[in-house]
């Protein structure tokens, strides 16, 4: 069952993500939330740090990110076990980023 969270959370988590537009390749730092049926919040920090948390923050990991063109890949671990999660990027701006259509505004 912890697995199965883990997994959920974190293609929901990076699924609503990025985005490449124009110059912009990544998100900015800062913090992120999503407005989809189960809401989540990415937070980004320098030297590519990350963490995802959804359920209110009950369930929250934290990990490394990178981009390359329109791929973005997530290191992290929860519950014990280090995952790497590939997703694809539809969108970046200053203030929000979108991965297979769910959006992520700046908060």
């Amino acid at each position: 069952m912890k697995k199965i969270i883990f997994i959920v959370v974190t293609i929901s988590l990076v699924l609503a993500l990025f985005t490449a537009c124009g110059s912009m390749n990544k998100p900015q730092n800062g913090t992120y939330k999503s407005s989809g049926m189960i809401s989540q919040t990415w937070t980004f920090s320098g030297s590519n740090k990350i963490t995802l948390s959804t359920a209110g923050g009950l369930i929250s990991s934290s990990g490394t990110y990178t981009i390359s063109g329109d791929t973005l890949s997530v290191t992290s671990n929860l519950f014990g076990t280090e995952t790497t999660s590939t997703y694809t990027i539809t969108e970046i701006t200053s203030k929000s980023f979108f991965i297979d259509g769910e959006k992520f505004v700046k908060q």
